[in-house]
Order: structure tokens, then sequence, then C-alpha cells
């Protein structure tokens, strides 16, 4: 099964362990452990998103890679690389003609320019298909406990009724043991997978990211596209936020500063874009 060391192996991109864990904000003792599949439990949840981050991957595969590195199949075969479409956030669809479809051009004309001949360009948008979303842990005990006391339920999974208190109310903060996390499994009858990944979800990770682009735009951007150049990615990246940073701008406020500098980063754009979205 694919786990985090072959994650960290793809992905760390010559990174030394004390370089990553400065980018984590963690000690490299610990990516250490990651990396050489030393770790018994599951890292805290603070640090899953900087990780995913600093490697370029969905947090739902890192999630996935770490589990199956501590026993629990949860079907993942490839590096969960963050692809460009997931990237762009979903106010992306807020792009109108020209300027929508002129970027689209652009996006297609690179990828014919890298040399990786695209698969046949849509005629009509893609739709994305909606899907049954994960659930909470909490939510996945309740509906599947039956008629089971708590006290029976606890002694099925192989934990005590404090524990599975703070599983069943979600007031749990971190993973649970993965022993736990297969006894949950076992005991509700349902697969490690789906207990791993309504656990996460409690946590506040969307599970089910990874499955579809955040928006229709990005549903029409070539796949590959993620075969294209970094600088390149970037490029494209910069350009749909600032293009989402002038459309909201009029609903921007009012700063004392008028010559206060614009964004220097994507991830400053797309959090400025999120917040004048959240003002309208």
């Amino acid at each position: 099964m694919l786990t985090f060391t072959d994650v960290f192996e793809a992905q760390r991109a010559g990174r030394s362990y004390k370089a990553l864990a400065d980018e984590v904000g963690i000690h490299h003792t610990a990516i250490f452990s990651l990396a050489s599949g030393a770790n018994t439990e599951f890292p805290s949840r603070s640090t899953i998103g900087p990780l995913a981050a600093a490697l370029r991957v969905t947090e739902p595969g890192l999630i996935a890679a770490i589990a199956q590195g501590l026993g629990i199949d949860m079907g993942l075969i490839e590096i969960p690389r963050l692809t460009l479409a997931h990237e762009l956030p979903p106010e992306s669809d807020e792009l109108r003609d020209p300027l929508r479809r002129s970027i689209l051009d652009t996006i297609w004309s690179l990828v014919s320019l890298a040399g990786h001949p695209p698969r046949p360009r849509p005629h009509t948008p893609v739709q994305i298909a909606a899907a049954e979303p994960t659930p909470t842990l909490s939510a996945l005990i309740r509906a599947h406990k039956g008629d089971r006391t708590a006290k029976a339920l606890a002694a099925g999974i192989g934990i005590g009724t404090t524990t599975l208190h703070t599983l069943t109310t979600g007031t749990n903060t971190e993973f649970p043991r993965p022993l736990t996390l297969i006894g949950i499994a076992g005991a509700l009858r349902v697969p490690q997978r789906l207990v791993v990944s309504a656990t996460a979800v409690g946590l506040g990770f969307d599970m089910d990211a990874a499955s579809q682009p955040a928006s229709q735009f990005g549903a029409e951007i070539p796949p590959e596209a993620d075969q294209l150049p970094e600088a390149s990615r970037q490029a494209i990246i910069d350009l749909v936020l600032s293009s989402l940073a002038i459309i909201y701008a009029p609903f921007a406020p009012q700063t004392e500063d008028p010559a206060q500098p614009a964004p220097e980063t994507a991830d400053q754009v797309a959090a400025s874009v999120r917040h004048l979205r959240r003002a309208q």
C-alpha cells in the first residue's frame, strides 16, 4: 500500500527533514518518524494541513497515506498531488466570458505548446456530479449503533464508555488510535476507510474535496495541465486570482492608506477574494 513514506519521497523535492519540519512548524524528529514509518499514531490535527501544503498534496490524500502506513487500507494507489483544478477556488465560477473563455483558451494552448496533447475539448461545460457527503464519526456511530447500550458498544470496540462518549458527541480533537478506529469499524460493521474519513470530517477536513474540482471552471481545465512547469501553473493561478480580485474590488472595504500594496502571494489574493465575497 502507498504510505506517507512514499508520498514524502515523491514530494520532498530535495528538502531535508529539518527544512521541511521548519516549513510545517514542527520538530524534525516528527517528520523523520512519519517518513520512516516509525509512527504508531496519526500526527496532530494541526499538523496535517501545513504538511499537506508543504508536500503539495491534498489533505484527504495525506490522511489516507498516513492511515495506510498504520495498516488501514484506504484504497490510495497514487500520489495525491494537488492538481491545478483543485488549487483554484470555488469563486473561479464568477469569471465571465470573454475573460473566462480567454483564460481557458490560454491553458489549453499552453498544454499543447508543452507537448502534452489534451483529450478532446468539451463543447459544453462539464457538470460536476453531486456526491453523497462523508458523515462525521459521531453521525456514523449514531447511525449504526442500533439498540446497543453505550457500555455494550464500547466493549465491542475495545474502549471505555468515556472515550465512546467523546467520539459519539464529536468532542474529540484528534484522531483516535488506529486500533480504536479498527475496533469502531468492526463493531459498526462498516469499512475501516469510512471510519477514518468520518473521523477526519469530524475534525474539520473536507474528505470529499479531492474527488472533484471546487468549481465548474476547474472542471474544464484539462488534466494534462498538471504536467506544465511549476512557473506556468503558478502564473495561471495568479491570473485567475488577480482577475477575481478585480471583480470583487467594488466590494472591498476602504482602507485609511490608499497606497496600501496589493497582496503579494496567491494565498493572500485568495483570502482577499473570500473576504470580499462574504462582504457582498
